[in-house]
């Protein structure tokens, strides 16, 4: 008896152990996606004060920018976001302005000529600063206790931050996955609160106008816990099932952070807003570029595939796209082209030695593709005759031939710009390709609008269509 019962003891704290996750003790999250509300499931949705900007990866309207006079989002009185320790808290911050009276991220309690609650603010000489407040009536440091990181803070640079709250001498300061160490002051003694909200984007501090924050924050998350140092990686480069980004800016490198950096024999050319060198030509005889040959780039369904492009030539032998698996005279890996009547393609083959239609799933959409025009693509494979083809966010539709197999793949590498068939030479892209992505998962069709309305980090807000806007009131955002 003894015995089952420390086996279901030792069970239990496993899985205890292991089955936390970031959605645990979370008070509240702010994705900042086209709003201010929390995805929590706690409701405590933010009042918005501040202006809505492109988040760390060029999507538009995913941060919210605070302009450093008086722009802020409250959080709502409720006193389930005045907890006592330990709490933390994870954001995504860029600084215009180094100066303290401009570099007060939040407060979890705006309270006039007091310190109060949880804040974070960068000090006199930019380092990270995590402090609480003992509600003792004043601002001066004996009514706080404070940690001071190590790592010197630049303007303009995302930065991805982490701070948790345990004690008194007994905080962590996390800066782009990494403990940033430090040093403690002050001699406050316990976080107290008063009846004021919390706030992102301002302070008040002693015999001075209120501190306001000049920058922009994104992905807001604020806990009752300690959150561990793997979830604080979870966080800083989380696993979205992103296997590879080629922006082609400048190269072919990846920035999924998974370093599956291209292989170019084409051109660098102009992308779709004349930038120079900021995406792939290819010349329809012998251009292409390759992906690294790793068994990761070769994953079961569901996948998804987003990406930009212009066709020179819209004839079968010069519209094939790419294809995760270059392998000769066989139908293999997942692969987009043009259909013959110039409608797009999506299909996958199943490796039995052959290019027939008995070899390959495919689905042809319902748009004629028309040449020097760039096009937004997304396509998402689930299986046999469970596959989306979107054109410009508009899902394309379509219909399913083909009677093949289930995916499978060969050990040679993925391509674009390039696909081999039976009996001839191998098939070659004419146009131009921009913002390559490619997914071991299927993407929301909240996703797809966001790549699509998705910038440059160069390109202002106001080049864009404000249309944008009815447009994703109209669609669910959190699909």
């Amino acid at each position: 008896m003894k015995r089952t019962f420390l086996f279901l003891l030792i069970v239990f704290c496993s899985f205890s152990v292991y089955s936390q996750s970031l959605d645990d003790g979370l008070l509240l999250h702010y994705p900042f996606t086209f709003n201010c509300e929390d995805i929590s499931g706690n409701g405590f949705h933010g009042d918005a004060h501040a202006t809505l900007n492109t988040d760390k990866d060029c999507n538009l309207y995913s941060a919210y920018s605070f302009n450093g006079e008086d722009e802020y989002i409250d959080f709502p009185l409720n006193n389930d976001l005045k907890p006592e320790l330990p709490v933390s808290f994870s954001f995504w911050v860029k600084f215009r302005d180094l100066s303290a009276q401009k570099a007060v991220i939040f407060t979890t309690d705006y309270c006039l000529n007091n310190h109060t609650g949880v804040w974070m603010n960068l000090s006199s000489n930019g380092y990270m600063g995590i402090n609480y407040g003992d509600g003792d009536g004043t601002t001066s440091p004996e009514a706080r206790r404070t940690k001071l990181g190590t790592t010197p803070i630049e303007s303009g640079i995302w930065y991805h931050v982490v701070g948790i709250v345990k004690g008194p001498e007994d905080m962590d300061i996390y800066i782009n996955g990494v403990n940033d160490g430090g040093s403690y002051n002050g001699s406050g003694a316990n976080i107290q609160y008063t009846d004021n909200p919390g706030s992102i984007g301002r302070k008040d501090v002693q015999t001075v106008p209120p501190y306001y924050f000049d920058g922009i924050i994104d992905d807001f998350r604020y806990w009752n816990r300690v959150i561990t140092e793997e979830e604080v990686q979870e966080l800083y480069m989380p696993d979205n099932g992103l296997l590879l980004f080629y922006t082609f800016n400048e190269n072919a490198n990846d920035y999924s952070g998974n370093d599956f950096h291209g292989i170019s024999n084409a051109d660098l050319t102009l992308d779709r807003y004349c930038n120079e060198d900021h995406a792939m030509s290819f010349n329809g005889i012998d251009q292409y570029v390759d992906f690294p040959n790793e068994s990761e780039l070769k994953p079961g369904l569901p996948v998804s595939f987003t990406y930009w492009i212009k066709f020179d030539d819209l004839s079968p032998d010069n519209s094939v796209i790419f294809t995760t698996d270059y392998a000769q005279n066989n139908h293999t890996g997942v692969w987009m082209n043009l259909s013959s009547s110039g409608y797009m393609c999506l299909s996958f083959g199943d490796n039995t030695g052959n290019t027939s239609p008995s070899n390959r799933r495919t689905k042809v959409g319902n748009t004629l593709i028309d040449t020097l025009q760039w096009y937004h693509i997304a396509g998402i494979v689930r299986g046999a005759e469970d596959m989306d083809i979107y054109i410009n966010c508009m899902n394309d539709g379509g219909t399913y031939n083909g009677y093949g197999g289930d995916l499978a793949y060969t050990s040679n590498p993925g391509t674009i710009g390039r696909k081999d068939v039976a009996t001839m030479p191998p098939y070659h892209f004419k146009g131009k390709i921009d913002e390559f992505k490619y997914y071991n998962r299927e993407i929301s069709i909240s996703e797809i609008f966001e790549d699509y309305f998705s910038n440059p980090c160069s390109q202002p807000i106001s080049v864009y269509d404000t249309t944008f806007i009815t447009l994703v009131d109209s669609i669910s955002v959190t699909d």
